[in-house]
């Protein structure tokens, strides 16, 4: 398995080029989600974190990752938290079929990626109508995720 550095190179590459909403280097992103883990995860959720983005928003495959030693925990957790451009559901329904696969890793991954996407001094950079937008769509499923932490 990469070490948490290479991973981190990986994701710079992977995102090179890319932005998030406020106009920040996106890799920095899957770094901030990685530092919300809770101390006493283990290393494969830390590369799960850093790779959350990587299927979705690059040209990387679960093989090419597979190829780079990356264990199928790893990329499983990653799998889940892709989103595919033809799933229709709303996100709380997205989220809630996420906690249905019970995949505590992808949970504890999707929990600090919801809570940077949510993190008032990062909305304090979005225009007001899309910091809105964001409060609106992460207040319910977090609280879900929160619950589903919980028991």
């Amino acid at each position: 398995m990469p070490s948490i550095e290479e991973t981190v190179a990986l994701i710079r590459r992977a995102h090179a080029g890319q932005t998030d909403k406020s106009g920040a280097d996106y890799a920095l992103h899957p770094v901030a989600v990685m530092r919300r883990l809770p101390s006493w995860v283990v290393e494969a959720v830390c590369h799960a974190a850093l790779l959350h983005d990587v299927l979705e928003d690059t040209s990387f495959t679960r093989r090419e990752l597979e190829g780079m030693g990356y264990d199928e925990r790893v990329l499983d957790a990653v799998a889940l938290l892709t989103q595919s451009k033809d799933d229709s559901r709303s996100y709380a329904e997205k989220i809630a079929g996420l906690i249905a696969t019970g995949n505590r890793d992808a949970l504890l991954v999707k929990f600090a990626d919801m809570s940077e996407n949510a993190d008032p001094v990062r909305l304090s950079r979005l225009d007001p109508e899309t910091r809105a937008k964001f409060v609106e769509k992460y207040t319910g499923p977090l609280e879900m995720l929160r619950a589903a932490a919980a028991s």
